[in-house]
C-alpha cells in the first residue's frame, strides 16, 4: 500500500516505512517478513479478530513487535 519507494503501484512515502492491508478470512495463516532490518512491525485490527504469536487481538487493538525478522 505505502512503501519508501514506488514499488507494484504503492503510493510513496519519504520514510523507512511500509504499510500493507489484508482483508483476512477466518483460518487464514501467513508470515509477514521484516522489509527493513532494524524494522519493527505494527499490527492493528480495524474489524474482526486475530492471533499473532500468543497474542490475541479484537477491534481496534495493536500491537508492535519487534527484534524479529518475520512474524
Amino acid at each position: 500500500m505505502v512503501a519508501p519507494k514506488q514499488h507494484n503501484g504503492s503510493l510513496w512515502l519519504n520514510q523507512d516505512t511500509y504499510f500493507s492491508l489484508a482483508d483476512i478470512d477466518e483460518d487464514y495463516s501467513t508470515e509477514y517478513s521484516v522489509h527493513v532490518k532494524g524494522n519493527g512491525i505494527y499490527v492493528f485490527v480495524l474489524e474482526g479478530e486475530i492471533e499473532t504469536g500468543e497474542e490475541k487481538l479484537g477491534k481496534r487493538d495493536g500491537l508492535g513487535i519487534w527484534e524479529v525478522e518475520k512474524k
